[in-house]
Protein backbone atom coordinates (compact mmCIF):
# COMPACT_ATOMS: atom_id res chain seq x y z
CA UNK A 1 0.00 0.00 0.00
CA UNK A 2 3.32 2.66 0.55
CA UNK A 3 3.73 2.19 -3.25
CA UNK A 4 3.18 4.09 -6.17
CA UNK A 5 0.19 2.92 -8.89
CA UNK A 6 1.65 0.56 -11.41
CA UNK A 7 0.06 -0.06 -14.96
CA UNK A 8 -2.50 -2.55 -13.08
CA UNK A 9 -3.43 0.01 -10.65
CA UNK A 10 -7.07 -0.48 -9.95
CA UNK A 11 -6.01 -4.60 -9.99
CA UNK A 12 -3.15 -3.49 -7.60
CA UNK A 13 -2.41 -3.57 -4.19
CA UNK A 14 -5.61 -1.45 -2.60
CA UNK A 15 -7.71 -3.24 -4.62
CA UNK A 16 -6.18 -6.66 -3.47
CA UNK A 17 -6.14 -5.22 0.62
CA UNK A 18 -9.91 -5.01 0.41
CA UNK A 19 -10.46 -8.43 -1.44
CA UNK A 20 -8.23 -10.20 1.25
CA UNK A 21 -10.23 -8.17 4.58
CA UNK A 22 -13.42 -9.50 3.06
CA UNK A 23 -12.20 -13.07 2.05
CA UNK A 24 -10.85 -13.21 5.91
CA UNK A 25 -14.51 -12.00 7.15
CA UNK A 26 -13.49 -8.42 8.28
CA UNK A 27 -16.75 -6.36 7.91
CA UNK A 28 -17.07 -3.50 5.10
CA UNK A 29 -17.22 -1.28 8.27
CA UNK A 30 -13.96 -2.22 9.70
CA UNK A 31 -11.77 -1.93 6.02
CA UNK A 32 -12.87 1.58 5.52
CA UNK A 33 -12.17 2.14 9.16
CA UNK A 34 -8.05 0.98 8.34
CA UNK A 35 -8.03 2.66 4.96
CA UNK A 36 -9.04 5.91 6.41
CA UNK A 37 -7.35 5.87 9.10
CA UNK A 38 -5.03 8.82 9.73
CA UNK A 39 -5.63 9.95 6.14
CA UNK A 40 -4.19 13.05 6.67
CA UNK A 41 -0.92 11.84 7.64
CA UNK A 42 -0.70 8.80 5.19
CA UNK A 43 2.04 9.39 2.35
CA UNK A 44 1.02 10.37 -1.44
CA UNK A 45 1.40 6.62 -2.39
CA UNK A 46 -0.88 4.91 0.03
CA UNK A 47 -3.09 7.65 -0.32
CA UNK A 48 -3.11 7.01 -3.98
CA UNK A 49 -4.14 3.47 -3.26
CA UNK A 50 -6.23 4.14 -0.46
CA UNK A 51 -8.78 5.52 -3.26
CA UNK A 52 -8.22 2.46 -5.06
CA UNK A 53 -9.25 0.45 -1.93
CA UNK A 54 -12.41 2.33 -1.34
CA UNK A 55 -13.46 2.30 -4.71
CA UNK A 56 -13.76 -1.50 -4.85
CA UNK A 57 -14.93 -1.61 -1.09
CA UNK A 58 -17.65 0.62 -2.70
CA UNK A 59 -18.02 -1.77 -5.43
CA UNK A 60 -18.30 -4.79 -3.26
CA UNK A 61 -20.33 -3.89 -0.43
CA UNK A 62 -23.89 -3.37 -0.06
CA UNK A 63 -23.62 -1.97 3.29
CA UNK A 64 -25.20 1.51 2.83
CA UNK A 65 -24.03 3.07 5.56
CA UNK A 66 -20.08 2.35 4.45
CA UNK A 67 -21.05 2.96 0.50
CA UNK A 68 -22.42 6.65 1.98
CA UNK A 69 -19.24 6.87 4.34
CA UNK A 70 -17.26 6.24 0.79
CA UNK A 71 -19.15 9.09 -1.26
CA UNK A 72 -18.41 11.59 1.53
CA UNK A 73 -14.71 10.95 2.06
CA UNK A 74 -14.74 10.79 -1.88
CA UNK A 75 -16.20 13.94 -1.82
CA UNK A 76 -14.27 15.32 0.91
CA UNK A 77 -10.65 14.43 -0.58
CA UNK A 78 -11.17 14.63 -4.37
CA UNK A 79 -10.13 18.18 -5.16
CA UNK A 80 -8.98 19.12 -1.65
CA UNK A 81 -5.18 20.84 -0.90
CA UNK A 82 -2.99 18.63 0.15
CA UNK A 83 -2.02 18.98 3.71
CA UNK A 84 1.57 20.61 4.16
CA UNK A 85 3.02 17.85 4.59
CA UNK A 86 2.13 16.18 1.43
CA UNK A 87 2.70 19.51 -0.17
CA UNK A 88 6.19 18.74 0.94
CA UNK A 89 6.49 15.23 0.21
CA UNK A 90 5.41 16.08 -3.57
CA UNK A 91 7.89 18.76 -3.82
CA UNK A 92 10.78 16.44 -3.05
CA UNK A 93 9.51 13.62 -5.24
CA UNK A 94 9.19 16.12 -8.16
CA UNK A 95 12.69 17.36 -7.25
CA UNK A 96 14.78 14.25 -7.12
CA UNK A 97 12.81 13.12 -10.21
CA UNK A 98 13.90 16.70 -12.32
CA UNK A 99 17.54 16.46 -10.60
CA UNK A 100 17.76 12.94 -11.57
CA UNK A 101 16.81 13.96 -15.23
CA UNK A 102 18.97 16.87 -15.56
CA UNK A 103 22.27 15.48 -13.28
CA UNK A 104 21.86 11.47 -13.52
CA UNK A 105 20.51 10.59 -16.80
CA UNK A 106 23.42 11.93 -18.84
CA UNK A 107 26.13 10.08 -17.83
CA UNK A 108 24.12 6.96 -16.84
CA UNK A 109 22.77 6.78 -20.09
CA UNK A 110 26.14 7.24 -22.01
CA UNK A 111 27.49 4.39 -19.26
CA UNK A 112 24.41 1.93 -20.32
CA UNK A 113 25.23 2.73 -23.76
CA UNK A 114 28.53 1.15 -23.22
CA UNK A 115 27.03 -2.06 -21.43
CA UNK A 116 24.71 -2.38 -23.95
CA UNK A 117 27.51 -2.36 -26.87
CA UNK A 118 28.70 -5.66 -25.82
CA UNK A 119 25.35 -7.50 -23.89
CA UNK A 120 23.41 -10.12 -25.57
CA UNK A 121 20.67 -9.61 -28.51
CA UNK A 122 17.79 -10.74 -26.25
CA UNK A 123 19.02 -7.80 -23.45
CA UNK A 124 19.37 -5.34 -26.70
CA UNK A 125 16.81 -5.70 -28.51
CA UNK A 126 13.55 -7.85 -26.71
CA UNK A 127 13.69 -5.50 -23.48
CA UNK A 128 16.42 -3.39 -23.27
CA UNK A 129 17.06 -0.99 -19.45
CA UNK A 130 16.80 2.31 -19.71
CA UNK A 131 18.25 4.70 -17.35
CA UNK A 132 14.71 5.32 -16.05
CA UNK A 133 13.82 1.96 -14.66
CA UNK A 134 17.24 1.98 -13.34
CA UNK A 135 16.86 4.87 -11.04
CA UNK A 136 13.31 4.35 -10.18
CA UNK A 137 13.93 2.08 -7.23
CA UNK A 138 16.59 4.33 -6.08
CA UNK A 139 14.02 7.13 -5.79
CA UNK A 140 11.17 5.34 -4.04
CA UNK A 141 13.77 4.31 -1.63
CA UNK A 142 15.01 8.14 -1.33
CA UNK A 143 11.37 9.19 -0.96
CA UNK A 144 10.69 6.70 1.57
CA UNK A 145 13.63 8.41 3.25
CA UNK A 146 12.80 11.60 2.81
CA UNK A 147 8.88 11.31 4.17
CA UNK A 148 10.44 9.54 7.80
CA UNK A 149 12.72 12.78 7.75
CA UNK A 150 9.98 15.32 7.66
CA UNK A 151 7.02 13.59 9.11
CA UNK A 152 7.86 14.26 12.40
CA UNK A 153 7.78 18.76 11.46
CA UNK A 154 6.16 21.32 12.51
CA UNK A 155 3.38 23.10 10.23
CA UNK A 156 6.08 26.29 10.56
CA UNK A 157 9.09 24.06 9.72
CA UNK A 158 6.86 22.50 6.34
CA UNK A 159 5.97 25.65 5.15
CA UNK A 160 9.22 26.48 5.43
CA UNK A 161 10.29 23.82 3.91
CA UNK A 162 7.55 24.05 1.38
CA UNK A 163 8.79 27.63 0.24
CA UNK A 164 12.69 26.61 0.00
CA UNK A 165 11.81 23.51 -2.09
CA UNK A 166 9.25 25.26 -4.35
CA UNK A 167 12.40 27.89 -5.35
CA UNK A 168 14.80 25.55 -5.72
CA UNK A 169 12.44 23.91 -7.92
CA UNK A 170 11.10 27.04 -9.96
CA UNK A 171 15.03 27.78 -10.60
CA UNK A 172 15.63 24.03 -12.83
CA UNK A 173 12.32 23.92 -14.17
CA UNK A 174 13.15 25.51 -17.33
CA UNK A 175 15.75 23.24 -17.94
CA UNK A 176 14.62 20.63 -16.82
CA UNK A 177 11.36 20.82 -19.21
CA UNK A 178 14.28 21.21 -22.21
CA UNK A 179 16.27 18.32 -20.55
CA UNK A 180 12.49 16.17 -20.80
CA UNK A 181 11.78 17.40 -24.09
CA UNK A 182 15.00 15.07 -25.55
CA UNK A 183 14.66 12.15 -23.39
CA UNK A 184 14.06 9.25 -25.80
CA UNK A 185 10.61 7.70 -25.66
CA UNK A 186 11.77 5.00 -24.13
CA UNK A 187 13.43 7.04 -20.80
CA UNK A 188 9.90 9.30 -20.57
CA UNK A 189 8.54 7.29 -17.16
CA UNK A 190 4.83 7.37 -17.48
CA UNK A 191 4.51 7.45 -13.19
CA UNK A 192 4.38 11.47 -13.72
CA UNK A 193 6.59 11.68 -10.45
CA UNK A 194 7.22 15.16 -12.06
CA UNK A 195 4.11 15.99 -11.77
CA UNK A 196 2.99 14.90 -8.27
CA UNK A 197 0.99 17.80 -6.22
CA UNK A 198 1.71 20.89 -7.82
CA UNK A 199 -0.12 23.80 -7.07
CA UNK A 200 -0.84 21.81 -3.74
CA UNK A 201 -3.42 19.55 -5.10
CA UNK A 202 -3.19 16.16 -6.28
CA UNK A 203 -5.66 15.15 -9.27
CA UNK A 204 -5.31 11.44 -9.19
CA UNK A 205 -7.62 11.37 -7.32
CA UNK A 206 -10.49 12.18 -9.55
CA UNK A 207 -8.76 10.35 -12.14
CA UNK A 208 -9.45 7.04 -10.05
CA UNK A 209 -12.78 7.96 -9.53
CA UNK A 210 -13.46 8.54 -12.59
CA UNK A 211 -11.23 5.83 -13.65
CA UNK A 212 -13.44 3.50 -11.52
CA UNK A 213 -16.75 4.91 -13.16
CA UNK A 214 -17.54 6.75 -9.98
CA UNK A 215 -17.13 10.55 -11.11
CA UNK A 216 -18.26 11.70 -14.41
CA UNK A 217 -15.16 12.54 -17.01
CA UNK A 218 -15.25 16.22 -17.57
Amino acid sequence: MDFPLQPAGLRGEGHHFVEKGLAEGKSAQEIFRRLTANFDRQRIFRKMQTFIALCTLYRRTDDTAVRTACHEFFDLYKDADLPLLNQVECALIRLTRKISILSLYPPLRQQLQQQLATAPELIRFVRPPTVASQLYLFELTKNHQMFENIKGMTDAQLQGQLTALLAKESRIEADFRNARANLPDAEISMDNFDLYGMGGKNPGFRNILVTCNLEPRS
